[in-house]
């Protein structure tokens, strides 16, 4: 999954920005119906405890950007006609 990959090699000082941009984003595919909710925290969560974010940081932000993400499904793109 690219997420875990995007917060595996962020920079360092910003694990916990890019773990909150990888929720939101996760959070739209759930949105969406494309994605369950617990996957994309088991996912987040694994990610989050390789990088060495602390667990209750990291759970309040996966948390909070799911939540946003959810608000802001991801629209389909159709290719072709």
């Amino acid at each position: 999954m690219r997420a875990i990959h995007a917060i595996a090699d962020a920079p360092s000082g910003q694990a916990n920005v890019t773990l909150n941009k990888q929720a939101f984003r996760l959070g739209g595919w759930c949105g969406a119906g494309m994605l369950s909710q617990d996957e994309a925290e088991s996912a987040l969560d694994q990610a989050a405890r390789q990088r060495n974010i602390p667990s209750r940081e990291a759970r309040d932000t996966i948390r909070s950007g799911i939540t946003a993400g959810l608000k802001r499904p991801i629209q389909a793109r159709h290719v072709g006609g």
